[in-house]
């Protein structure tokens, strides 16, 4: 979750795992 905060990219595929 901490990850997804500073990089956008990575925001998107956590957003379709979750």
């Amino acid at each position: 979750m901490l990850s997804q905060r500073g990089k956008p990219e990575k925001r998107s595929i956590f957003s379709e795992e979750i």
